[in-house]
């Protein structure tokens, strides 16, 4: 079976536009996803073909070398000095992340 062509296709077949981001965190890296879409059902309609298209793919008959080839492993030391313009959008003003405020009862 080609794993390869399959997980390429993934997200086109199931129409998944996740970004995932992968670092070099030590010790075992770190991958952030981002392009959520919270009113998106195609996750929990096909849940369960997912799973079973992809259940019995091991990493060792898939090949190492091939998985990594999957993603662009970016430097985290890099990430951390540009301020994670990942989270451009979402991210406080450093005057209010730094002086947490009560805000339940």
């Amino acid at each position: 079976m080609v794993y390869g062509s399959r997980l390429s296709q993934w997200s086109c077949v199931f129409e998944f536009a996740l970004k995932l981001t992968v670092l070099d965190a030590a010790p075992t890296g770190l991958v952030l996803v981002s392009n959520l879409k919270p009113s998106s059902r195609v996750l929990a309609t096909n849940y369960d073909e997912i799973v079973a298209k992809y259940e019995k793919l091991t990493l060792e008959e898939y090949g190492l070398e091939a998985f990594y080839d999957l993603f662009e492993i970016e430097d985290t030391e890099a990430m951390i000095e540009a301020g994670f313009p990942l989270f451009d959008k979402i991210k406080l003003d450093p005057s209010k992340a730094l002086n947490p405020e009560k805000v339940s009862p």
